[in-house]
């Protein structure tokens, strides 16, 4: 594919479109690096851009966010009927260090614009916007054209949507509801529970078809009123969390 043709097909393409038009939108780029930073809880992010005195509104980090979990770079995790907060996928975490590089401040575009405003004769204030906005849209199609070009690796992907917790009588289990929302089928082989526990096997691995749902048994000596926040972990290592409080 020659340039030209691979410039037609990110500016034609709807799902590089969508990813270009959403880089372009105020402070998308800030968040996917709040994700990078585990900060996709909203009073985390809003403290730590409080603290380098930059202003994030509540309404646009939440638009922001939902617009990154549609493109598959983050997923929401429920905190309770009303909340949730978000985490970065694997494809996100690519796409935050791509942006991390174009931004490097050795061999980045900041580089590149210092060496620029160094010029002999000083830049006109409308210039200089061009050249901002200029920068802002390339950077948008590079990450565009960089996940164009792993558009195949990742048709076939595994995203679990998990639907529910109940808390078994006996106190010893949680029955999980999931749905695979993916593009291929995929098999929960282990859990885990809470952020820093390990996985462990389950007694008997659950196969779930690409569309369709299951339950899954975790064993869990759970305590009334108690939030769990559990994982569901497929064979290729992908964990889905959920948090669940005990009745």
């Amino acid at each position: 594919m020659t340039e030209e043709e691979n410039i037609k097909h990110i500016l034609t393409d709807e799902r590089l479109s969508a990813i270009k038009s959403m880089l372009e939108k105020d402070h998308a780029i800030d968040c996917i690096f709040l994700l990078y930073l585990e900060k996709g809880r909203w009073k985390n992010a809003k403290a730590f851009m409080q603290d380098l005195n930059l202003t994030l509104s509540d309404g646009t980090f939440r638009s922001r966010m939902m617009e990154i979990e549609n493109l598959g770079l983050a997923k929401s995790v429920p905190i309770d009927p009303l909340k949730k907060y978000y985490v970065i996928t694997e494809f996100g975490e690519k796409v935050a260090k791509l942006l991390l590089g174009l931004f490097d401040a050795e061999g980045g575009i900041k580089t590149k614009m210092k060496k620029l405003w160094k010029g002999k004769k000083a830049l006109s204030p409308v210039v200089a916007a061009i050249i901002l906005i200029a920068v802002t849209v390339a950077v948008s199609i590079a990450v565009a054209a960089w996940m164009g070009a792993l558009t195949f690796t990742f048709m076939a992907t595994e995203q679990l949507e998990i639907q529910g917790a109940e808390f078994l009588p006996g106190n010893t289990q949680v029955n999980v509801t999931a749905q695979n929302t993916g593009t291929a089928d995929l098999t929960v082989s282990k859990y885990k529970i809470g952020v820093s526990g390990n996985p462990t096997n389950l007694g008997s691995s659950v196969d779930i078809a690409q569309g369709s749902s299951a339950e899954v048994t975790v064993p869990l000596n759970w305590v009334s009123g108690t939030t769990y926040d559990i994982y569901l972990v497929t064979s290729s290592g992908k964990q889905f969390p959920y948090r669940a409080t005990a009745p």
